[in-house]
């Protein structure tokens, strides 16, 4: 028997692309193959194989000596309708598309 939760196959590609004015653009493919929810493997108790598509687009900001970022991402850009986890015959949906946007400071900081 297979071990519930557990695909076979996984794959995670991503492309990013450097654009001009210090501004990147990131491409992400998650794959998941199909996997049972049980030990028993019951063909009602199955997450079917999925795909879906994530977007990020970051801009960098010089400020002194430090480079912050501010990010914009797109979650799930397609809203494809996902199962995305299950526990026997409970089954648990991904979110649809949802949108998200981040500021990040990295530097050295004195107290």
């Amino acid at each position: 028997n297979e071990i519930s939760g557990f695909p076979e196959k996984m794959l995670n590609m991503w492309l990013e692309i450097q654009l001009p004015g210090r501004t990147s653009m990131r491409s992400e493919v998650k794959y998941v193959g199909e996997y049972y929810t049980s030990n028993i493997e019951d063909p009602t108790e199955k997450i079917e194989s999925y795909s879906f598509i994530n977007l990020q687009l970051r801009k960098s900001i010089p400020i002194f000596q430090q480079t912050p970022s501010l990010a914009f991402y797109v979650n799930n850009l397609l809203n494809d309708q996902i199962l995305l986890h299950g526990i026997g015959s409970d089954f648990f949906p991904m979110a649809s598309r949802n949108y998200l946007i981040s500021f990040e400071l990295k530097g050295d900081f004195l107290y």
